[in-house]
């Protein structure tokens, strides 16, 4: 799995626009906007999965 943080640019260039219209697009539908809350929800929960943090022991004293 490659970690986001190795291509944060393109991630930050992708991401920051879908979620700017996925905001949008809930205020501009109110009927849908639980439906919109859950979208944007569910695609922080797919960051955090698909980008685990780096835990290194091999430091710890």
């Amino acid at each position: 799995m490659v970690q986001i943080s190795d291509l944060l640019a393109i991630f930050y260039c992708f991401s920051f626009p879908l979620l700017a219209t996925m905001q949008l697009l809930k205020l501009q539908m109110p009927k849908f906007a639980a439906l919109w809350g859950q979208l944007i929800v569910f695609m922080g929960s797919f960051i955090a999965v698909t980008n685990p943090p780096v835990y290194d022991f091999a430091d710890f004293p």
